[in-house]
């Protein structure tokens, strides 16, 4: 088995890593990976071990999980010489934290708050802290949204783009996901495109579709109202 191996190639490397993480499948049901990285012969391996649900969220909980399998598997917990978290109380606490645990058992033990978390965090607060960003991006959101979940005003959207500027640079117009790290950069990236390729913004066409169901009777006056807003906020 898979698992085998690299319990195997661990074994060899003799001292490894764990990175960790939690997020809930479509049951609802938390699932726990497990991702290990080790050397072996001057080259660094990151494998994932495992997936296994996690029916205990606390940094108890998540310790004996992760000690059982790794225990299950032929790994000795003492030679786990450091980790990689997200910022949840849970994993990165110093007194009853994940992280906190890990080094009971492992004297030498070192944990390392992913940084990929923190500047996520940083981008967030940065957005969230004056009304023209928070106006911004929730327009960009109501915006998409509105041409998204209609198949007719997302017909008029691909009609237009195709007409304007063809159809092998038809953008999908993107929604911000909350889990998204990226998401609010890549609503606004769909739209305005970048600096460095200015050609490929489509807020123009955006503007002209809006209008163009703002003004089309084929529209009921609900959905003409929400363009012609969209369209004057914009």
């Amino acid at each position: 088995m898979m698992q085998e191996q690299i319990a195997m190639e661990v074994y060899k490397a003799k001292v490894y890593s764990v990175q960790v993480d939690s997020t809930q499948d479509i049951s609802a049901i938390d699932q726990f990976s497990i991702v290990v990285r080790y050397v072996l012969d001057a080259t660094v391996h990151e494998r994932l071990l495992s997936i296994v649900p996690s029916n205990d969220g606390t940094g108890q909980g998540l310790f004996d999980l992760l000690n059982l399998t790794l225990q299950r598997l032929g790994f000795n917990l003492k030679y786990c010489l450091s980790d990689s978290t997200n910022g949840a109380s849970s994993y990165h606490g110093q007194y009853n934290g994940l992280q906190q645990k890990i080094k009971e058992a492992a004297d030498h033990h070192v944990h390392i708050w992913c940084y990929a978390h923190v500047l996520n965090l940083v981008v967030k607060e940065a957005t969230s802290c004056c009304i023209q960003a928070v106006s911004f991006f929730t327009l960009l959101q109501n915006v998409s949204t509105f041409i998204k979940v209609s198949y007719k005003r997302m017909a008029t959207w691909i009609k237009l783009v195709e007409t304007q500027i063809g159809m092998d640079k038809m953008k999908r117009l993107k929604l911000i996901g909350e889990t998204r790290w990226s998401g609010k950069s890549n609503a606004a990236t769909a739209i305005f495109g970048t600096f460095a390729k200015p050609s490929s913004t489509v807020f123009v066409n955006l503007i002209l579709c809006l209008s163009c169901i703002s003004e089309s009777e084929n529209f009921d006056t609900k959905t003409r109202h929400e363009a012609k807003h969209c369209t004057c906020h914009s």
